[in-house]
């Protein structure tokens, strides 16, 4: 991996200290500096930074207060606290809060350092090709309805994760080897301690890959034809592990569902798919705002013969010049991000299932998409 292509944004009031860290590091990391808090946001909002590397005892604004602000504007930017001894429990707290990723202690080492920022650069490298893998997972279902192309692909990413997952048990054993070893001192200790934490951030998001390429294949292996019996809360679920990353970097998710099960007469996945394009075409409405601004709110809510499922959001809304054109195949206003597939797919499955999808909307307010079904009984096996 080339470090040098994730730029490391290092703040510190104090220019010894910047002289200091750009010394040491010069050869192994693209290191921008900043002398304060203020002027860290400033080169955030300029340019595209991978790990925040900031002192906690800043005047005006402190390193956690910083990575406080960072958080919601810049959620794939790795943050990481030099601290004293003094400010520790401040630290810690703000770890405990998930305001700050990591800390280093003063004085630190050079090797310690380092190794704390490939670790960083390494986590900030695999959420952004998880993401990258979602969206391709996303696409695919767009344009082959989850079928064999999109089972294609799952199947193709199922190799390296099984590749990966062996990998990450011998390292899981090496380390269990380095506990038991009496002659550790307590500085390769706590070095081991930050191995296993980089190991355990891997198996996670390997984890996570893995229950997006079951929930494309599950999907794919459904055929639209089926009518049995089908949970929709399931299918919210399913929609939600495809979706959810990507809707937590553009906004807040919020969801409110039923307690117990609902049921309709269809295919689960062909409903799941039409869950799927309105809750990515909520997160494509934010075209020039912050994700902490953003919410989307999805909710099922059942009488005694229709289901509705809404997803709403606080976008920029649909102009009244291309409302009549929402759900036509082919026609998107979102340039190259659209593919104009979407809404023409969620119509088509909400006729498939004997129901319909309509909208409300309002220009720099939001929009408001709804699908009502039939409700099944809850007892029936299958559709007469």
């Amino acid at each position: 991996m080339d470090f040098r292509s994730y730029p490391i944004l290092y703040v510190d009031d104090e220019n010894p200290n910047r002289v200091v860290m750009k010394h040491n590091l010069k050869d192994e990391f693209d290191l921008i500096l900043a002398e304060s808090g203020e002027q860290a946001l400033q080169i955030l909002e300029s340019k595209p930074i991978a790990v925040l590397l900031a002192d906690q005892r800043m005047p005006n604004m402190t390193g956690v207060e910083l990575c406080e602000q960072v958080r919601p504007l810049y959620p794939d930017v790795e943050r990481v606290i030099i601290t004293a001894y003094s400010d520790l429990q401040a630290t810690v707290d703000a770890i405990n809060r998930g305001r700050v990723a990591r800390f280093i202690k003063k004085p630190w080492t050079t090797p310690e350092l380092v190794s704390t920022l490939r670790d960083s650069i390494r986590l900030h490298h695999q959420r952004k090709v998880t993401e990258q893998l979602e969206m391709k997972l996303i696409q695919f279902d767009r344009m082959a309805n989850l079928g064999l192309a999109a089972m294609g692909v799952a199947h193709d990413l199922k190799q390296p994760l099984a590749v990966i997952v062996p990998s990450l048990d011998s390292a899981q054993f090496a380390i269990a080897q380095m506990r038991r070893n009496s002659g550790v001192d307590a500085r390769t200790l706590q070095l081991i301690g930050e191995l296993q934490e980089a190991v355990s951030d891997i198996r996670e998001g390997v984890g996570m890959l893995r229950h997006l390429s079951d929930a494309v294949i599950d999907m794919a292996r459904h055929p639209a034809g089926d009518a049995t019996l089908s949970n929709a809360l399931d299918v919210i679920q399913s929609a939600l592990r495809i979706t959810r990353t990507t809707i937590q970097r553009k906004g807040r998710l919020t969801i409110e569902l039923p307690d117990e099960p609902v049921y309709f007469h269809g295919s689960a996945s062909r409903l799941a798919q039409l869950v799927v394009n309105l809750l990515i075409n909520a997160t494509q409405s934010f075209r020039h705002t912050k994700p902490r601004d953003n919410w989307i709110r999805l909710e099922l809510e059942a009488d005694e013969t229709m289901l509705t499922i809404s997803v709403s959001d606080n976008g920029c809304g649909i102009a009244n010049e291309h409302r009549e054109n929402v759900f036509s195949p082919l026609y998107t206003t979102k340039g190259r991000e659209g593919t104009g597939v979407g809404l023409a797919i969620c119509r088509q499955v909400a006729q498939e299932l004997n129901g319909s999808v309509d909208f409300e909307s309002e220009v720099d307010q939001g929009t408001r998409f709804m699908v009502r079904i039939p409700r099944a009984s809850n007892g029936t096996k299958s559709l007469a």
